[in-house]
């Protein structure tokens, strides 16, 4: 990866209101962070030394009433969250039948929606066993890193 490709992504992430961003460039996986506290990211390839950015970076705002963070919604069951900042889609392809419905009983390690960072689909799976009690966020939309998708009940 080039340094202005390393840049271009820095800026469009500073810029965001993203709190935390993974991607993965030449073999090496990154971590951009932005502190709670109004600190400076950090740039991290995972088993390499941390790197520090020179500018401050102001405090993240929150979600959108849209997309609800985890702390926005009334939880009944087990919260799926977004493990990153992605696009959120419910089905493999468009037009197909969505991977879980309200009511549908799923397995831990069952495959629930798919989150695409960085032009790379990952699968999301059931963190246990139960039925979808709640799906808080819309086929095709912008999640935030820690944010509540989906609930899984008894």
């Amino acid at each position: 990866m080039q340094i202005e490709e390393l840049f271009k992504i820095w800026d469009r992430f500073e810029s965001s209101k993203a709190t935390e961003f993974l991607f993965e460039a030449d073999g090496q996986k990154f971590c951009l962070k932005k502190e709670i506290k109004a600190a400076a990211p950090a740039i991290q390839s995972i088993a390499q030394p941390v790197v520090q950015a020179a500018a401050p970076v102001s405090a993240p705002q929150t979600a959108t009433e849209a997309t609800p963070a985890a702390s926005d919604v009334q939880i009944s069951g087990t919260p799926v969250k977004a493990p990153f900042v992605g696009t959120f889609y419910r089905a493999a392809a468009p037009g197909e039948n969505p991977f879980v419905k309200l009511g549908q009983r799923v397995s831990k390690g069952d495959v629930i929606g798919i989150i695409e960072a960085m032009k790379l689909m990952n699968e999301i799976t059931a963190p246990c066993d139960g039925v979808i009690t709640d799906i808080f966020v819309e086929d095709e939309k912008l999640v935030e890193y820690d944010q509540v998708l989906m609930s899984i009940g008894e």
